[in-house]
């Protein structure tokens, strides 16, 4: 497989042809309880009326269209360098107002010249763990000189190593699952603190949230069903690939369904004219 287990191949959506799945996943996930309440926590506090928002990676739009709703005079430009993921994302955003504008951005990239030339926060969403390193060090240091003196760049990242899906059968949930096999780079999670830092940011402490879904919802039943397609064909036997899914599906009727992973911030500041 070109991506690990479950995941649409989010690096190059558009040459696979899994934008449209991949940007369908996205907005479910975006519409359950679990995610308002994030952005609550870890975003909303960093929003002010008047600021110029750029988003690097905006999927299907879902965080963009929320801050765009924070207050009245925000400006918001969400970016992403999938064509299908931005036309999915327009169209999700037909009654949004029109200080929500979309522009194609490859992160690692220069910053593209319809954006407003500084930005007073930039936001992005699990987008560094599809980035090389030197990707990475070439978006921090675009990030570093398009944000304002005393702006922030803030980042939410998953830590892996704490996803947990409830199953009937653990150790068959423990083959199918992903997380503990996925090649972790070390800026991953809060290894990318020290990029960051190394960029010439000024980094504030971190945040964290744990991420539920509770019920066997759409999200989550796409996400485990491709788990199981994935690992069939790595040789595991279909009729335990359905067994994984038959038991998600009992312990939603039992009220008793979970899957949960933290989410932190990575949050860091542009020091102002005098250094600060």
């Amino acid at each position: 497989m070109s991506s690990p287990r479950g995941l649409y191949a989010y690096a190059s959506l558009d040459a696979a042809g899994e934008a449209e799945q991949a940007a369908r996943r996205m907005e479910a996930r975006a519409e359950l309880p679990a995610s308002a309440a994030m952005f609550a926590a870890l975003v909303l506090p960093l929003l002010r009326p008047g600021q110029v928002v750029v988003e690097v990676g905006c999927g299907s739009g879902g965080l963009a269209r929320r801050i765009v709703a924070a207050h009245d005079d925000l400006e918001v430009w969400a970016t992403d360098k999938s064509a299908g993921m931005l036309a999915f994302a327009r169209r999700a955003a037909a009654d949004a107002p029109a200080r929500l504008r979309f522009s194609q951005w490859e992160a690692g990239t220069p910053w593209p010249v319809e954006l407003p030339a500084r930005a007073d926060l930039v936001v992005s969403a699990v987008t560094t763990p599809y980035l090389d390193e030197p990707a990475l060090r070439q978006l921090l240091a675009v990030l570093r000189q398009r944000t304002c003196p005393g702006g922030h760049v803030l980042f939410l990242e998953q830590d892996l190593a704490s996803a947990t899906v409830a199953h009937p059968d653990p150790n068959l949930a423990e083959r199918i699952s992903s997380e503990h096999v996925r090649v972790k780079r070390p800026w991953q999670s809060l290894g990318l603190r020290r990029y960051v830092r190394e960029a010439g940011f000024s980094l504030l402490p971190r945040q964290s949230f744990l991420w539920t879904d509770e019920r066997f919802s759409p999200y989550l039943r796409d996400l485990m069903t491709r788990y199981a397609d994935d690992a069939v064909l790595d040789g595991l036997p279909p009729a335990e690939a359905a067994r994984f899914i038959a038991g998600l599906e009992a312990l939603d009727a039992e009220g008793e369904c979970y899957y949960g992973m933290v989410y932190h911030r990575v949050l860091a500041r542009v020091p102002d004219e005098a250094g600060a």
